[in-house]
């Protein structure tokens, strides 16, 4: 082998380098795509990218991550069917969040309704976000539209408040006949929240994008024979999703957890301040960070 080295032109040292080097790379690439499996068994919707900087991934950057990811076959299949979930109340509010920025917890909660197949069945997930903190404060499960599942939601979305915070909070919803119920419309008043509506679905952005995060990072690779084991995978998606899952709307891609609870650790002068279509967030992240701003 000496002879050999000699004619390569390279040491022995050289090549005994190169083999640990080799054999430390075949490691950590083990190493890595157990974590991706441990990752994706508790989030198996999670787009590449999103793992990337979730699994703080440092043998390799974000776009050689992507590659390597869509070469083992980690690639997420998406799916998209629509069905109306929408029947028009007879009462309309205005939208009172068009254009405006949000600058706290319990300003904006934004609400919407969609479906789940299991077999030939429909049922209807019901979920309640705040705008500030894209957390889901409220949720329910329903094997029909009725507004008794949003009064469920929002109940337990009071529940998670604290009542002194609620007062002028502005409930959001497209003009479904679940959120114009009178029972739903004098929940809200009781605990002194403000009706608003959109008239199409950019108008409950948020809400709509709760939708199909749960449904299609989460539910659709679970097995679900019954309204049971959907109402668990719907309550462990939310769990995971408010403390686990990054956000990257929020400052250093923090889940809304998290986010909320950083935000509890600041004085008030360093809380999140409107500074020219930006917030800065002194005590969570150095840098100023792009203001939640309602998409309509």
């Amino acid at each position: 082998m000496r002879d050999l080295y000699a004619v390569a032109m390279i040491s022995e040292q050289a090549v005994l380098k190169y083999r640990k080097r080799m054999l430390k790379a075949s490691n950590d690439f083990v190493i890595l795509m157990h974590a991706i499996d441990q990752y994706r068994s508790r989030h198996p919707g999670c787009g590449i990218e999103k793992m990337y900087y979730q699994l703080d991934v440092q043998i390799m950057g974000r776009d050689k991550f992507i590659s390597f990811c869509k070469e083992m076959g980690y690639q997420v299949r998406r799916y998209r069917i629509a069905t109306k979930t929408t029947i028009s109340g007879h009462y309309q509010w205005p939208n009172l969040i068009e254009g405006m920025l949000s600058s706290r917890i319990n300003q904006v909660w934004q609400s919407d309704i969609t479906y789940f197949a299991v077999g030939k069945k429909f049922f209807y997930l019901t979920f309640i976000l705040d705008v500030y903190s894209r957390k889901i404060v409220g949720y329910a499960v329903s094997s029909t539209l009725e507004s008794k599942a949003n009064i469920e939601a929002l109940k337990k979305a009071f529940k998670s408040r604290s009542s002194d915070q609620l007062q002028g909070l502005i409930h959001h919803s497209d003009r479904g006949c679940q959120y114009t119920s009178r029972a739903y419309l004098a929940l809200l008043a009781q605990h002194g929240c403000i009706p608003s509506m959109g008239v199409k679905g950019q108008n409950n952005a948020y809400a709509e994008r709760i939708n199909g995060i749960i449904k299609n990072e989460y539910l659709i690779f679970r097995s679900i024979a019954n309204m049971a084991q959907l109402s668990k995978w719907v309550r462990q998606a939310v769990k995971q999703y408010n403390n686990e899952r990054f956000h990257q709307g929020l400052p250093g891609r923090q889940s809304p957890q998290s986010f909320e609870r950083a935000l509890l650790t600041l004085n008030t002068n360093e809380r999140p301040e409107h500074r020219m279509n930006k917030y800065r967030l002194s005590g969570l992240d150095k840098e100023s960070i792009n203001a939640h701003i309602c998409p309509i």
